[in-house]
């Protein structure tokens, strides 16, 4: 029941500006709102890869006399690794893109051409 409650508990409290009308509900406004999410998240979720990298670092560190511990450990250091190894590599080839297509980073695609009337 936990499993259910929590994200209805999380999506209402992103959604309660658009309930109290405190917030244009249009839809380019709410799009607007989750990719202000969305860039927030980025850094956190490097912040826990990186996290997860020294944990399982630290952990092996530690713990250097038991097996299991050591193996658990590099377990976290590959996930952490892998995962911003992913992410870094999305970010570069997003910014590849910006600079191939001329589009600058969070804004419009410039116009198309059009043939001699």
């Amino acid at each position: 029941m936990k499993r259910f409650i929590y994200p209805a508990i999380g999506s209402g409290v992103f959604l309660l500006p658009l309930i109290a009308r405190a917030e244009d509900t249009g839809v380019l406004a709410i799009l607007t709102s989750i990719l202000y999410i969305v860039d927030s998240a980025i850094p956190a979720l490097l912040a826990v890869a990186l996290f997860f990298f020294l944990f399982g670092l630290l952990k092996s560190l530690i713990y250097s006399g038991s097996e299991d511990a050591q193996k658990e450990g590099r377990r976290f250091m590959v996930y952490g690794v892998v995962t911003l190894f992913v992410m870094l590599s999305v970010w570069g080839l997003v910014g590849v893109l910006h600079q191939l297509t001329g589009i600058p980073p969070g804004g419009d695609a410039p116009p198309l051409p059009k043939l001699a009337e």
